[in-house]
């Protein structure tokens, strides 16, 4: 890598702040207040913007360093009086707890992966919005790992002697995101399939995302059309999964994009790591039927006729399950990829 100047980068769009991206597909843009289901995470619901989660330890950093921290003193994680506190919170100042989580994330995450990559010879700090995005939202997610995926990415894409003054805000961008999704086996490799489906399928959306702010243009995700008959379809998978209407009676599979289904898709979204959109987007439909396959499979190595009764074993991911992100195998297994990353200086 050679270098120093780097090519113009385009302006942030109105309406754009730093993290916006990453924003959108941890809680869907819906604030500060957002506390997660909890769905198959025993105690492991998550928070805020950028979903600190509770099970990995995020949230407890955030609240030991957040100037709200007093608010939540002798309230146990994950509690119905927490939970009610942390929307109390948001309601009450949804700017100021808006920024104090900004506040934390951009210096636990993204501040100290971009003083990784500089120290390395790295400097993406003058780099446009969708630079700035991508890193913000691969530390988001990955945190330690950052530095390896920007680094291994961008030299997998140009060769080790690469010219940074010769890459756009795109060319870095593509880099990045195409070595999340074209090693996603091997970052995500202790999940489930589904979960290393919906990752990757995450990836690739904000991929696109990610491109059009390097051109300027925030993306908008509004409603897409529909076929009748595809409703019906998905209507049927998303009960073979457990999904239900709010009152736990199953779902109808009349073909029409009412209520109750687009809650579903936003719970199915949620549980595999997709932006909530309530909509039947590829990287859904691809994650149902990967989801599916994978159940099916799961039903019939299933030993016991116990087992096979217990409707919740084949529901979204438990906290207990090694798919499942917050499982402690999970975190032992990146914890070591992180250690062999810095072994070898990568």
């Amino acid at each position: 890598m050679v270098g120093e100047t780097t090519p113009a980068s385009a302006s942030a769009p109105n309406g754009w702040r730093l993290g916006h991206t990453s924003e959108s597909y941890e809680s869907s843009g819906r604030g500060p207040g957002t506390v997660s289901s909890g769905r198959g995470d025993a105690g492991g619901q998550s928070y805020g913007n950028w979903q600190l989660s509770s099970n990995e330890g995020t949230l407890g950093e955030y609240l030991r360093q957040s100037r709200y921290k007093e608010q939540f003193k002798g309230l146990e994680l994950g509690s119905p009086d927490f939970n009610a506190k942390w929307r109390e919170v948001a309601k009450t100042d949804p700017t100021g707890f808006q920024q104090d989580q900004c506040n934390f994330i951009k210096a636990s995450h993204f501040d100290k992966q971009v003083e990784r990559l500089k120290a390395d010879g790295l400097d993406l700090s003058s780099r446009g919005p969708a630079v700035q995005d991508a890193l913000w939202s691969t530390s988001v997610q990955y945190r330690g790992l950052t530095k390896g995926i920007v680094e291994k990415g961008l030299e997998d894409k140009f060769g080790k002697d690469y010219d940074l003054t010769k890459l756009s805000d795109k060319d870095i961008v593509t880099a990045v995101q195409d070595y999340k999704i074209g090693h996603n086996e091997t970052l995500m490799g202790r999940n489930s399939a589904a979960v290393r489906a919906s990752v990757k399928g995450r990836a690739e959306n904000e991929k696109a995302d990610l491109l059009s702010l390097a051109d300027g243009k925030l993306v908008h995700h509004g409603g897409h059309a529909h076929k009748p008959a595809s409703i019906g379809e998905i209507q049927t998978k998303l009960g073979q999964l457990g999904y239900t209407n709010p009152d736990k009676t199953p779902l109808a599979t009349d073909g029409h994009m009412g209520r109750n289904t687009r809650d579903a898709l936003k719970a199915f979204q949620h549980d595999h790591h997709l932006k909530e959109t309530g909509t039947t987007d590829p990287a859904t439909l691809k994650a149902i039927d990967t989801t599916l396959k994978e159940r099916g499979v799961q039903r019939q190595a299933a030993p016991t006729t116990e087992q096979s009764n217990d409707r919740n074993r084949w529901g979204p991911p438990q906290i207990t399950d090694l798919a499942h992100p917050g499982n402690p195998l999970f975190k032992q297994a990146q914890t070591g990829m992180q250690a062999i990353d810095a072994k070898y200086g990568r």
